[in-house]
């Protein structure tokens, strides 16, 4: 294991159907990135935890006294204690391996740059990974033209009901408007030196290289990417077929002029531009999930 200490931690996320894919599989194109597929590094962390059980019963029973002995038990519970898995010895080194583990199977061996690739990243508390790890987790938020974020949400459901899909996410245009607006809001909300926000059209077609170059500077790699991953032709990346009319007018009442100028500007004028959008109210199962990214996003550093 290289430098684990000096090494970056990463996660890869935006609204879903927002180009997490293919960034995850253009940062798995460079040599020292290796990026696992929404694994979600909080809930890894919680059960890599579990190995450490005994730890946590050890200290829960010994911290409250020392039991009478015989008199050949020269013993104390810190020796046993010694004689425990702990934490503070062995976590981080375990998540490193692992993440070393599968890369070397697939040739990578110098990795400065571990991560997962989370579509609504913001949905967790990422403050306990960090702490164990004594390192921040940087992230990288991809949003999309919103319309094209709904159309692919729509074909999902729509493949889903004829049984080629396992889509379970939205099955409405109002959950899917919903879905592109609270990885907007967070990240509107949420700008930071741990988030680099970069727009996925820009990624494909109109800056690749300066949007490579800021990725390459976020997490301190060389440009050593492959982009031919990067589909190049511009008709492949306005897919909205499913969206009529009567879908268009609803999403444009909802999110006004963004979707038209959404290609023709950067992402420092829209955002100051339009802000925060209110969601569209639904069914309380739904409320739930907003309030819930309104509390996390306060505490996911």
């Amino acid at each position: 294991m290289e430098n684990s200490i000096e090494r970056n931690w990463l996660v890869l996320g935006g609204a879903p159907r927002s180009g997490t894919t293919l960034l995850a599989l253009l940062l798995n194109s460079h040599p020292e990135i290796y990026v696992t597929n929404e694994h979600n590094l909080t809930e890894l962390l919680n059960k890599v935890e579990k190995i450490y059980f005994k730890e946590s019963e050890y200290n829960n029973r010994f911290i409250q006294f020392e039991r009478e002995k015989g008199v050949k038990e020269t013993w104390k519970n810190s020796d046993i204690l010694e004689q425990t898995l702990q934490k503070k010895n062995s976590l981080v080194k375990i998540l490193n391996i692992l993440y070393d583990e599968n890369a070397n199977a697939i040739n990578k061996n110098n990795l400065t740059v571990l991560g997962d690739k989370l579509p609504r990243y913001y949905l967790f508390d990422f403050s306990k990974f960090n702490e164990e790890l004594k390192k921040t987790v940087k992230f990288i938020h991809i949003s999309r033209n919103p319309l094209d974020v709904i159309n692919s949400m729509i074909v999902r459901h729509q493949n889903k009901s004829r049984g080629k899909d396992t889509w379970t996410l939205t099955s409405t245009l109002e959950e899917a408007i919903n879905e592109w607006i609270l990885g907007w809001n967070y990240i509107i909300k949420n700008e930071s030196n741990h988030i680099l926000h970069i727009k996925y059209e820009d990624l494909c077609l109109f800056d690749k290289i300066g949007t490579i170059e800021k990725i390459c500077d976020f997490v301190n790699v060389k440009n050593e990417f492959n982009l031919e991953i990067i589909q190049s032709d511009r008709s492949k990346h306005f897919e909205r077929n499913k969206l009529n009319e009567d879908y268009l007018f609803r999403i444009k009442k909802k999110l006004g002029d963004i979707i038209f100028e959404w290609n023709d500007n950067d992402l420092g004028y829209l955002k100051q531009k339009y802000g925060e959008y209110k969601a569209i109210e639904l069914s309380k199962k739904k409320v739930s999930l907003i309030n819930k990214v309104k509390l996390i996003g306060k505490r996911i550093f």
